[in-house]
């Protein structure tokens, strides 16, 4: 899903979000594990109105990079 704006929750850029599956295929983890990031502060989420939670691409591809 892209949005053309800037979509800024809480200082973090959610303008291309990335669904946990997207996240945990490109680090080569399971969806558990984002869950787990997600729990203990490493990673920021927002949820959709239906519950899901998305992640910033901005935020992954930068912790990605510090790796």
């Amino acid at each position: 899903m892209k949005i053309p704006h800037e979509v800024i929750i809480n200082g973090v850029d959610f303008a291309d979000p990335m669904t946990p599956m997207e996240v945990a295929a490109l680090y080569g983890v399971d969806v558990k594990t984002v869950m787990r990031w997600e729990n203990a502060g490493k990673l920021s989420s927002f949820r959709t109105l239906g519950g899901h939670r998305r992640f910033s691409r901005k935020q992954v591809m930068d912790k990605m990079i510090s790796s």
